[in-house]
């Protein structure tokens, strides 16, 4: 991250990302927990893990074996920006399209 304000935060958001992919619960083990975990976009099933100002957004893969993350970001207001709410939708669209497809690719 640019600003070395965030760096703890994300190293934080990474370290809890880790605990996820090791634990048989994945991350339901953090969905419940308000100040950890809730849905970003409400009905969408996009989801986001929280440290401090900074959000990990987060949807579960078609299998339910993977978690897709399209973006961290910056929040500094209470409600998911709306920009950012239309983008994580398009990021989904396109991944369950890919999916269906045949045509994801892996960063």
């Amino acid at each position: 991250m640019d600003d070395p304000n965030l760096s703890g935060a994300m190293a934080d958001l990474l370290a809890m990302l880790g605990v996820v992919l090791t634990r048989p619960k994945g991350p339901q083990m953090y969905l419940g927990v308000p100040k950890r975990c809730h849905e970003a976009v409400a009905g969408a099933q996009i989801y986001e893990f929280i440290k401090g100002p900074l959000r990990l957004y987060w949807f579960y893969g078609e299998d339910r074996q993977v978690i897709i993350v399209p973006a961290v970001h910056h929040k500094k207001q209470q409600t998911t920006p709306k920009q950012i709410e239309r983008m994580l939708r398009r990021e989904q669209k396109a991944y369950r399209d890919g999916h269906r497809n045949g045509g994801l690719r892996y960063l």
